[in-house]
């Protein structure tokens, strides 16, 4: 019996042995994911700040703001002078940026134009080539034909397009209730003089 409490004893202890073995955890501080984060980081390449000072500095006071206002990117880009500008457009006639035109050539629509508006029998032919100056009857006489009652009072001129030498200007002519589109034709090696000029539509 002695013997048999022996063997239990020394079966138990064993035991306890094996399962305190099971129940030791290693616990290693550079398996954690921050220290992991932190080797990591040590091998990336990181790119040279553009301006560091950019955050450090303070946002330069705008003269037309008001100082309660609050100064933000948007309205930094917005207030901003070397932003290019913005212009209007008509539906279904052009854009409204006539910067690029060349002078000679505004001269040459304005002209035309002007004295289109003050009575459509004084189209002057003197804006056209020479050997396009036929163009400026048969133009004038479309003109009559869409309205024969109804002089032109305005004008707007649009934005042009260009191919080789030939410059497209697009023209709208207003009446009392109605409009016309036209598009200019002129020469840029001949000064800018017209070639040709054809009715697009008319509301």
């Amino acid at each position: 019996m002695k013997k048999i409490f022996v063997f239990f004893l020394v079966c138990f202890l064993i035991s306890c042995k094996n399962s305190t073995d099971k129940k030791i955890i290693t616990f290693d501080e550079n398996a954690t994911l921050k220290a992991q984060l932190e080797e990591r980081s040590k091998t990336v390449i990181w790119s040279k700040e553009l301006n560091p000072q950019i955050l450090k500095n303070p946002v330069p006071a705008l003269s037309d703001v008001e100082q309660d206002v609050e100064v933000t990117p948007p309205l930094i880009s917005i207030i901003n002078e070397s932003e290019l500008p913005v212009y209007p457009s008509i539906p279904g006639f052009a854009n409204l940026d006539v910067s690029k035109i060349p002078q000679k050539l505004k001269v040459n629509i304005n002209k035309f134009c002007s004295a289109l508006c003050k009575n459509i029998d004084s189209i002057p032919e003197d804006v056209f080539i020479d050997a396009y100056k036929f163009n400026a009857v048969f133009f004038k006489q479309n003109l009559i034909e869409i309205k024969k009652d109804k002089g032109y009072k305005s004008y707007i001129i649009g934005s042009f397009d260009e191919s080789f030498d030939l410059i497209q200007v697009p023209v709208r002519l207003t009446g009392t209730d109605f409009s016309v589109d036209i598009q200019i034709s002129a020469r840029r090696d001949f000064d800018y003089l017209f070639e040709q000029i054809d009715i697009l539509r008319w509301e």
